[in-house]
């Protein structure tokens, strides 16, 4: 019997139907006990098996070949090789073991066995394997190529480059490479060089949707966004179902202005691939700034639905429904924010200015709080505070965060007016004086208004 080779549907099935009729007969063979005067045609067919990836009858096969020849270091390779396909790899490390023992110099051995290495993460136990391989061959690509995809999974680009141009210098041929040279490129923010690798590999292989995809996203890094759009619609003329290149087509365009052509890109996204949230909250997303809150609303609804922990759409909605007046709902989305993430300080102020916009001065003042706890000199939100307490009444508080203010700005001339009215209110004149005065300091038009609120005081 000799291997099958088939180009045509037809081909195959017939293919298939030879591969299953040598099974049963080799089957047979065996069971009738005559494997010994057969063994050609059981190790064919061990063989077809290998190549049709049929690891059970493989491995059936291989192991009534290995009861007769124990020590035929090709029967354990081929083993070895059968497990990995069915991802037994600790057993196929131990099948590869037995091969190399009977045949130390076999490089195909230590190949296989580093793959089975890599199926446990037994990195470095995959490298010293192919290590092993280039002692024996130094010119084995393979090898090569091996350890440069080793050093990408563990970031190490630069080891990975390496490798990678050792095997394109070593077998030139070998033009799939360059993707992964691109893609090491990228990794290290080189730009220039990720594009020429990527565009020596479409010589090769010019209908590559990922290949084009790849390279608009290279080009959109170095701000080359007219091309890298251009790049995208080559990868959306092959696969016009492509998800990711219609959302990067999206960012893009929207970076360039073109905020109804990136909206309508979003919709391509989602539409091949509604489970993706920041699709649609980038749909929404447009939607508010073009003020259709009704459609925002929609899809800030749908982000949630598929991540309901997405912030970003929880604060998007509710300035929605700020919008549109609904204060209810929209400080419910911010308490349902600050619930999720308390170290996000966009919820805490929109929680807070809502609340006072409602008259929740007690809440919005706990809100000012937390923003001052993130952002203890933030200006804006330690007078927020300052001020509320002083609506409140509690003017010894109030005045210690004044305070606090002018250590943050001491030109602002607001702390010092606040100041100014506590001191007039508890009776202080020696202070309302200091404070008046410096207030005029800062801020020389309020004098008639201080006047008016201070007649006692010469100005």
């Amino acid at each position: 019997m000799s291997n099958l080779n088939f180009s045509s549907e037809n081909n195959f099935k017939e293919f298939e139907k030879n591969i299953k009729e040598e099974i049963s007969s080799c089957r047979r063979i065996i069971d009738e006990g005559k494997i010994f005067l057969s063994m050609e045609t059981v190790e064919e067919t061990m063989n077809n098996c290998v190549e049709s990836e049929n690891f059970i009858d493989g491995i059936y096969f291989i192991e009534k070949l290995l009861e007769v020849s124990p020590y035929n270091s090709d029967y354990w390779y081929k083993k070895g090789v059968l497990l990995n396909i069915d991802c037994e790899f600790g057993e196929a490390i131990n099948s590869f073991n037995k091969a190399i023992s009977l045949s130390p110099s076999d490089v195909e051995i230590y190949l296989d066995k580093s793959i089975s290495e890599e199926g446990l993460e037994l990195n470095d136990e995959a490298v010293k394997s192919l290590e092993m391989v280039l002692e024996l061959d130094p010119t084995n690509d393979e090898a090569y190529y091996n350890l440069g995809m080793i050093a990408f999974g563990e970031n190490n680009f630069i080891r990975a480059k390496e490798c990678f141009l050792k095997t394109i210098n070593l077998n030139n041929e070998y033009k799939e490479v360059y993707f992964d040279l691109a893609s090491c490129s990228e990794a290290l923010n080189e730009y220039e060089n990720a594009i020429e690798f990527i565009d020596i590999y479409l010589e090769t292989y010019p209908y590559n949707e990922n290949a084009w995809y790849n390279r608009g996203v290279f080009l959109s890094a170095i701000n080359r966004k007219e091309k890298a759009v251009s790049s995208l619609d080559f990868a959306l003329a092959i696969n016009d179902e492509f998800a990711q290149a219609w959302f990067n087509k999206g960012i893009i365009v929207a970076e360039l202005g073109q905020m109804h052509f990136a909206l309508k890109c979003f919709i391509n996204s989602y539409k091949y691939d509604s489970f993706d949230e920041n699709t649609v909250y980038n749909i929404a997303n447009i939607y508010s700034d073009l003020n259709n809150y009704e459609k925002a609303i929609e899809y800030f609804t749908k982000t949630i639905n598929l991540n309901k922990e997405y912030v970003p759409a929880y604060l998007g909605r509710a300035h929605c429904y700020f919008s549109q007046g609904h204060y209810i709902f929209a400080l419910n989305d911010y308490n349902i924010s600050v619930n999720i993430s308390k170290e996000d300080k966009d919820a805490w102020l929109g929680k807070a200015e809502i609340e006072y916009s409602l008259g929740k001065l007690n809440d919005a003042c706990i809100s000012y709080k937390n923003i001052i706890r993130l952002e203890p000199k933030n200006f804006e939100a330690n007078l927020k505070f300052a001020q509320i307490l002083f609506e409140l009444g509690n003017y010894n508080d109030s005045t210690k965060s004044f305070e606090g203010c002018i250590e943050i700005d001491k030109n602002n001339s607001i702390p010092y007016y606040y100041l100014t009215r506590i001191y007039g209110i508890i009776g202080d004149p020696e202070n309302v004086k200091k404070f008046l005065v410096l207030t005029l300091n800062y801020e020389p038009n309020l004098k008639g208004r201080l006047k008016n609120e201070f007649p006692e005081i010469e100005i």
